[in-house]
């Protein structure tokens, strides 16, 4: 990973995957599912069971009430149509969202449902982290300046958070600008995959092979309907990306390319931070790993799961640990 380009995709991959559990612990806050029922939505279904891959995967955290997921994340939107938060979303069977999104606005309107999104997830930061975990002022500072240079057009979920006020206390601080860079980076990921002519099924059922999960355990729990996975299997064989049942390699090759697509698309924020990049990337690493400890976050992701090893070997070039979650 010598040149410029390779230097960057390191650092924009290696960032998102530090990020990832302090960030995306909301999704699996109790706090939060409470403040969801509060409102009308149901509780939590609690932690996976009865089924032995989706235990291990997940591990003990508690997953979201279905409706509550799309209305709390979707919501960032505005009161919107099912059909624009589909989009935006892109990697879930949009009947579903669709339904979802319909019944969560007769139960209460967006502006109510992301502010217990927020409230949840602060919450939950703190109860693990502490109310000013060491080293939150730098990483908040380092955040903002990544965020600062990014662009909102063509980035509909990052749009929507720039356009939120900025919770007060310092995880919220922290939190929120993390929140930023990840949904950026998803909305670069979806673009990604619409350039490169995978629907929402097919990018889900690709991940879940590359990943070496059990077929249609991960893009299953996206909704799609056994029809659906029959066809994107089909399309993906037929483009040579799936043997038989098995990622092949042209597939592992074109997830890779997918996933270094996406790191361009944000190398906006890893240049603002320049080397202090690999700063922030050991300050959150902790943090991810008491979320995890704490059942905040699922033990891996499939970003993990298909990660590169030249951006662990770049880790280690750094003096940083490897990501543990990973299989490379």
């Amino acid at each position: 990973m010598s040149d410029a380009w390779s230097e960057q995709i390191a650092r924009s991959r290696a960032l998102s995957i530090a990020l990832e559990p302090v960030v995306g612990s909301v999704y699996f806050a109790p706090e939060a599912h409470e403040a969801y029922a509060e409102l009308g939505f149901g509780p939590s279904p609690g932690v996976a069971a009865g089924n032995v891959w989706a235990a291990s995967h997940w591990g003990g955290v508690q997953l979201p009430d279905g409706v509550a997921y799309f209305a709390s994340r979707g919501g960032i939107l505005g009161q919107v149509r099912g059909e624009v938060v589909a989009a935006a979303f892109g990697v879930f069977n949009p009947d579903a969202v669709v339904a979802s999104i319909q019944m969560a606005w007769s139960i209460t309107d967006a502006d109510r449902v992301v502010e217990s999104r927020t409230r949840g997830a602060v919450a939950q930061l703190e109860r693990i982290l502490g109310v000013e975990p060491e080293g939150i002022a730098r990483v908040t500072e380092l955040l903002d300046r990544a965020v600062a240079p990014l662009s909102t057009i063509g980035r509909p979920m990052f749009a929507g958070l720039s356009g939120l006020p900025m919770p007060e206390t310092a995880v919220g601080r922290m939190w929120r600008l993390g929140d930023m860079l990840r949904e950026f980076r998803g909305d670069a990921h979806i673009a990604a995959a619409a350039d490169a002519g995978f629907d929402g099924c097919q990018l889900q059922v690709l991940t879940e092979r590359a990943a070496q999960m059990p077929p249609r355990s991960y893009a299953a729990g996206r909704a799609w309907s056994a029809d659906q996975l029959a066809a994107a299997e089909d399309e993906l064989r037929g483009r040579g990306l799936l043997d038989s049942d098995a990622v092949s390699d042209r597939g592992w090759d074109a997830r890779q390319s997918l996933e270094a697509d996406t790191d361009r698309l944000c190398g906006a924020m890893v240049r603002a931070l320049g080397d202090d990049v690999i700063e922030l990337i050991g300050r959150l690493q902790p943090w991810g790993a008491a979320v995890r400890s704490a059942h905040g976050y699922y033990p891996s992701s499939p970003q993990e799961a298909v990660l590169d090893s030249r951006v662990q070997e770049w880790m280690q070039r750094q003096g940083r640990a490897s990501f543990t979650g990973a299989s490379s």
